[in-house]
């Protein structure tokens, strides 16, 4: 029955009723029919719910591995594909030294040097060798397992047959391929002759091994030797020891590999139930890589000697043996005469060269193992070899382009060959210069993103050259010879290099400074040009906008690196060496470095420092280029050295000079030498005339002390130690004379400090009082004396081994007194004491003498001189003046009473002496 039911049955106006307890009775069952029917749907409610998330939690799971499965298939697909890389790469290395065993008596140096050119190339072979032993290595009772722990530990005092026969095994296992690959070494250092036992084979290559950063030679074969064995038992006995280190390395990877799942299952045990197989490989390959790197083999490297031979060299056993790189060893096997190559120098002129040599490769159709069409493909090889090839091969891709224009397109013929002058290393060191002198390397740069030189709607070279003559003529001629006068500045600069390794002379620094001033002269023409014309076109066909090198850009333009070039052809007009006009470089490099960095700079005050900074910079090239004599030119850098110990926190202002402190080093102490002789040859030149000798030589000793430098102490001391005992004298006599002179300026200049002091309205009352003015004198003069001429002049004095005598020094004193007398006679009727300088000069003597005992101190003035700050209260201070005031009039009473007495004395006796008529 319905509810609505039971209630009309019930009801009053029903047909029918029914009893009070089946009402009820029937109520209670349906209100538990509608509580049932309501669980039943949030059940249902539940129940969907459950199965939705049930289905999102699937479909998670299933994307998760989907998503799982395919970063596996991704990266065993990246597997794949780097042992398709690897091995397409030892199939090319092998093919090359094949071609080269093939080939090896008909073959010049040049191919033979391509061919054995990459020192990394069998680095790839020796780590698969390496990792796939270890793989044999790990699995318990294996072959490789079993030979390694019936391998012998290594005893250098315990050597026999039996343990140098399993060495020669198990290294014939691991590494008998290396001997193959290196067939074409071999066959060089045996001159055809290779033994054809694969044992004698691996004895030529074991020496190629390293041991940590030591070369086996280094670790146990001079210890071998000294022991008399033979080179081939030596060998032998080398490969035992790098087996025993191998078989150590193994068994390291293992202890580690545990270590390492151990930590990753107490981290997260979780993680590592789900993902164990994956933990322990990461780990594996981290552990095999880091053990890989601790015994390594350093392939042989191809080289053309001085004869124009092919040379072999083993880099583990032929390298210094306390530095172990490359260009040291190159420092004692030039490959020309003359020059020296370093993979840094090489790398960045490659570097360069590619940056700008598309379009040529695109025409020459020069490999992609060369050049790269791509910039972000683009790499510079690690074998210096390679870096050479490379190198060559862009410099005669640029010579064939310039063969193959026409008489009407000379200047891009000539274009051509200057960019194939800036890729041959042998006539200098590119980045040795750009390093030197930054200001030519942004001239470098600005040719590097020009046109001409990069691929643009896949046109050629000389179809551009068309375009741009077509519509742009004047702006394109003015381009190409601003160029070649860059590449000219390039090739003046080549001289320099090469003339301070060979020594200068007289026509050699004619030639220089003709070429350099050449180019100077028709780069500075054609920058002017340009930078009054619009570049617009120009751009579709550069690397970058060309208007950012002939506008100013961070406050630099181009005709700012022109201008430093032509500060140096100034200086060397002057009779400036070629090699010391390095320092407008640096000072100017300092200063793109100072507007540069004010561009990045956020604050306000920062920026307006660098401006400062620039501007101050500009000042100092500027008298650099009108400094005429030695002591100028020591002047400006005395300035510039000022301005970088106060910029000495600033490390990236002051890059370019840490990145050439050596050649600034010995700029500096070439202009110091300069200065000293100079100095020396002007002392020498006065010396008829002692008294300006000696005012000379004090101005130049001021002028170090206020510098704070000794600099000068060395050059006087050269100079008087020169002299002869009497001129020593006469020199001496005459800084003596001078220094009482300079006592009288030094008076005055106190006086007038003191006077300015006591102007002020809280001192009035102290004004007069004759012990605070000595104390006045006495710390005014200690200040002034710092740097003054009397100090200059002891400091003179004190240079000479016998200094003079009293007597002389009396003398000098005295004939200043008399004649200051002579002077005060004229004016003052003889009362010296109303003589000016006089005082001044009593002053400047009680300087000498501090008086400290008042606690008085003085402190710089916010607007120049000095103010009086007290240890005690002005007060005080007057009351101990009183009190001390007091004490000398009780002195002077008690003084007064003892010469009366003994005056009354005379008298009585003086009366005694008359009344007895004496």
């Amino acid at each position: 029955m319905k509810e609505f039911e039971v209630e009309n049955y019930y009801g009053k106006g029903a047909d029918k009723q029914i009893g009070k307890q089946d009402y009820d009775r029937e109520m209670d069952r349906l209100k538990a029919e509608k509580a049932a029917r309501k669980k039943y749907v949030d059940d249902e409610a539940v129940k969907a719910d459950i199965a939705e998330r049930e289905r999102l939690n699937k479909e998670r799971e299933k994307a998760a591995r989907e998503k799982q499965l395919e970063e596996r298939k991704a990266r065993v697909e990246a597997e794949k594909q780097e042992k398709k890389n690897e091995e397409k790469e030892r199939a090319r290395v092998k093919q090359q030294r094949q071609k080269a065993i093939d080939n090896f008596d008909t073959l010049g140096t040049e191919e033979m040097v391509l061919l054995l050119n990459d020192e990394e190339d069998v680095q790839i072979f020796f780590e698969k060798m390496f990792t796939d032993c270890y793989e044999k290595f790990k699995v318990k009772d294996s072959v490789i397992r079993d030979t390694f722990d019936k391998l012998p530990k290594y005893n250098i005092n315990n050597i026999n047959e039996e343990d140098l026969k399993k060495a020669d095994h198990l290294f014939r296992i691991l590494y008998g391929d290396l001997a193959e690959i290196e067939l074409p070494y071999l066959h060089a250092l045996t001159e055809g002759n290779v033994p054809a036992d694969n044992e004698l084979k691996d004895n030529l290559i074991v020496s190629n091994f390293t041991h940590g950063v030591r070369s086996i030679e280094d670790t146990i074969g001079e210890r071998l030797a000294e022991k008399g064995l033979d080179e081939t038992t030596i060998a032998r006995v080398q490969k035992l020891f790098i087996l025993n280190q191998i078989k150590n390395a193994y068994e390291s990877i293992e202890t580690r590999t545990e270590i390492d799942l151990d930590e990753a299952k107490e981290n997260d045990p979780e993680k590592y139930k789900q993902d164990k197989d994956k933990i322990f490989k990461e780990a594996e390959e981290k552990n095999i890589k880091h053990f890989v790197g601790r015994i390594q083999y350093k392939c042989f490297v191809a080289e053309k000697d001085r004869d124009g031979k092919l040379e072999v060299i083993r880099p583990a056993k032929d390298f210094d043996k306390f530095s172990l790189k490359r260009k040291f060893w190159l420092k004692d096997h030039p490959e020309t005469e003359g020059k020296q190559y370093t993979q840094e120098n090489l790398g960045f002129q490659l570097e360069l060269a590619k940056g700008c040599c598309t379009l040529v490769a695109q025409d020459q159709k020069l490999s992609d193992a060369v050049v790269f069409k791509y910039t972000k493909e683009q790499r510079v090889p690690s074998s210096l070899n390679r870096k050479k090839y490379e190198l060559r091969e862009l410099q005669s891709a640029y010579i064939r382009q310039a063969d193959s224009c026409d008489l009407d397109h000379s200047e891009l013929k000539q274009f051509n060959l200057d960019m194939a002058f800036l890729c041959d290393y042998e006539q200098g060191d590119l980045r040795k210069l750009m390093t030197e002198k930054p200001h030519i390397g942004e001239l470098i740069r600005f040719v590097q993103n020009g046109p001409l030189l990069h691929t643009s709607f896949n046109t050629t070279q000389i179809e551009m050259y068309d375009e741009l003559n077509k519509h742009e003529h004047d702006n394109l001629i003015q381009y190409m010879y601003l160029t070649h006068s860059i590449v000219d500045l390039v090739r003046a600069e080549y001289k320099r290099q090469e003339y301070e390794r060979t020594g200068w002379d007289k026509d050699k620094e004619k030639e220089f400074k003709t070429d350099y001033e050449k180019a100077i002269d028709n780069m500075s023409y054609r920058v002017e040009k340009l930078s009054k014309i619009d570049l617009n076109r120009f751009n579709n066909y550069s690397a970058k906008d060309m208007r950012r090198f002939i506008k100013p850009v961070n406050g630099v333009a181009l005709i700012d690196n022109v201008r430093i070039a032509t500060y140096e052809v100034g200086a060397m007009a002057r009779g400036w060496s070629p090699s010391d006009t390095f320092m407008f470089a640096m000072i100017g490099a300092i200063s793109y470095k100072a507007r540069s960095l004010r561009k990045e700079a956020d604050d306000y005050d920062e920026r307006k420092n660098y401006d400062q900074i620039a501007e101050d910079l500009y000042k100092l090239n500027i008298d650099l280029d009108k400094a005429d004599t030695a002591i100028k030119k020591r002047d400006v850098l005395e300035r510039f050295d000022a301005f970088v110990r106060k910029n000495v926190k600033n490390t990236a202002l002051l890059a370019p000079l840490n990145a050439q402190q050596l050649e600034y080093d010995r700029v500096r102490t070439k202009f110091d030498e300069e200065y000293k002789q100079t100095v020396i040859n002007e002392l020498k030149a006065l010396e008829n005339n002692t008294t300006k000798l000696a005012t000379e030589m004090i101005k130049m000793q001021k002028l170090a002390l206020e510098r704070e430098e000794d600099f000068h102490d060395q050059i006087f001391k050269e100079y008087i130690t020169s002299l002869d005992q009497n001129k020593q004298i006469d020199l001496q006599k005459a800084l003596y004379r001078e220094r009482l002179n300079q006592m009288v300026n030094r008076g005055r200049k106190a006086s007038d400090e003191r006077d300015a002091i006591f102007d002020k309205k809280e001192l009035a009352n102290l004004r007069y009082n004759n012990v605070i003015f000595d104390d006045m004198y006495s710390q005014i003069g200690a200040i002034l004396s710092k740097s003054d001429e009397v100090e200059a002049a002891d400091r003179l004095m004190s240079s000479f081994t016998k200094p003079i005598d009293k007597k002389d020094k009396d003398a000098i004193y005295n004939a200043k007194i008399e004649e200051m007398d002579k002077k005060a006679t004229r004016t003052y009727n003889g009362d010296l004491t109303h003589d000016t300088d006089y005082y001044n000069f009593l002053a400047a003597e009680k300087m000498e003498k501090p008086r400290t005992d008042l606690g008085i101190n003085l402190v710089t003035a916010p607007g120049g001189g000095y103010n009086i700050k007290y240890d005690k209260e002005v007060s005080e201070i007057r009351k101990e003046v009183f009190q001390r005031g007091e004490a000398q009039v009780e002195d002077l009473a008690i003084e007064l009473g003892r010469l009366r007495t003994t005056a009354n004395q005379f008298l009585f006796e003086i009366s005694d002496r008359k009344a007895a008529g004496l």
